[in-house]
């Protein structure tokens, strides 16, 4: 019988089949125990954005090891690991003036800012816009509210009531999402989550114009924009993020996969203008800020801030690398990855 329970894993079959127990790794390859090599196409869960046994990266978490491997960041404690990678994603996030909530997971990160837009407009005056609209094979983590807005029953089977004022739309027809925004009451809706590309539900490619329109949608109706960057952050599209280079223009982002999880937001939030007109203002941080959820690890350890700030260093010298020009080259077309010709061609993850 195998002890360990596996994430999102039939254990009848594991426990018949047995597991399989990985050994080492390095650059885009694995080995499991009995030393047989495999291609890691997937990146692990799409995190392992430099690839294996970089000593930069094993540097620098040793070196923060020995110096404070972890300490709580209630308050007004911070590490300079921490403050320096908050400082480096704000400088390349998708929104002016933005700050970083970090916490251990991407689902988190999505369960971090339902509570954030909700409270938002608490704060604003307006506490009925609670409804949260997500999408048809979205993937949003799987914590309470990240469960409560998936795109997929096969996530929710049996667990009775979830989380309620969420409401479920096609994944590709603007048109949609705005007749259930003015069905339910524009005044009653505090935001829309969107992958800009869906990455669980079939890593499908938003169609032409559709992100921008959403983005409208939003806009004209002052719904708050969330963009999930979870999957599509730090050069998977080319750019350091979908949001950035569909134009996108979010009011608030998470993600994770490869960096520390967390959601970047204004410091001063812009939103559209009263009556929804679709005029932006731009309001300043209400003086009782909202107490964010928070866990005993959330930025507490500075010692993966500095292993991440190595691996960001790495994608930073990548930037003009051919690596990224496959990534813009592909999210360009209109076909999957694994039918792109110039990819199974060019990269070194990918096989015909």
């Amino acid at each position: 019988m195998v002890r360990f329970w596996h994430p999102v894993a039939d254990m009848h079959a594991v426990s018949a089949t047995g597991e399989l127990v990985l050994d080492r790794a390095e650059g885009v390859h694995v080995w499991d125990e009995s030393g047989k090599r495999y291609l890691d196409a997937t990146a692990a869960l799409w995190y392992c954005n430099v690839g294996y046994g970089r000593p930069e990266i094993a540097d620098a978490a040793a070196a923060q090891l020995r110096r404070l491997p972890a300490y709580s960041h209630y308050g007004d404690l911070s590490s300079r690991p921490t403050t320096d990678l908050a400082e480096r994603i704000a400088q390349i996030a998708p929104m002016d003036d933005a700050v970083v909530f970090f916490t251990s997971g991407g689902g988190e990160a999505v369960e971090t800012a339902v509570k954030l837009v909700r409270r938002y407009w608490s704060l604003r005056g307006e506490p009925r816009r609670t409804i949260v609209v997500s999408r048809e094979r979205a993937y949003h983590g799987l914590a309470g509210y990240g469960t409560s807005i998936v795109g997929t029953d096969t996530f929710t089977v049996g667990l009775g009531p979830l989380a309620g004022d969420t409401l479920r739309v096609p994944w590709d027809d603007a048109d949609a999402l705005a007749a259930a925004i003015d069905e339910a009451g524009p005044e009653r809706v505090a935001a829309f989550f969107c992958e800009p590309i869906v990455g669980a539900g079939g890593v499908l490619l938003p169609p032409p114009g559709y992100l921008e329109a959403a983005r409208r949608v939003c806009r004209e109706r002052g719904v708050l924009f969330v963009a999930d960057e979870v999957i599509c952050g730090f050069g998977r599209v080319g750019d350091w993020f979908a949001s950035t280079r569909f134009g996108l223009d979010p009011d608030l982002v998470t993600f994770a996969k490869g960096v520390t999880p967390a959601s970047a937001s204004r410091s001063g939030q812009r939103v559209p203008g009263s009556g929804h007109t679709g005029t932006r203002t731009r309001v300043t941080r209400p003086r009782r800020l909202p107490r964010t959820r928070t866990s005993t690890y959330s930025s507490a350890s500075p010692y993966p801030h500095a292993r991440r700030r190595s691996r960001r260093s790495l994608r930073r010298r990548w930037n003009r690398s051919r690596r990224i020009r496959w990534s813009r080259r592909c999210a360009r077309g209109s076909v999957s990855l694994r039918r792109c010709r110039s990819c199974r061609r060019r990269s070194p993850t990918i096989r015909p």
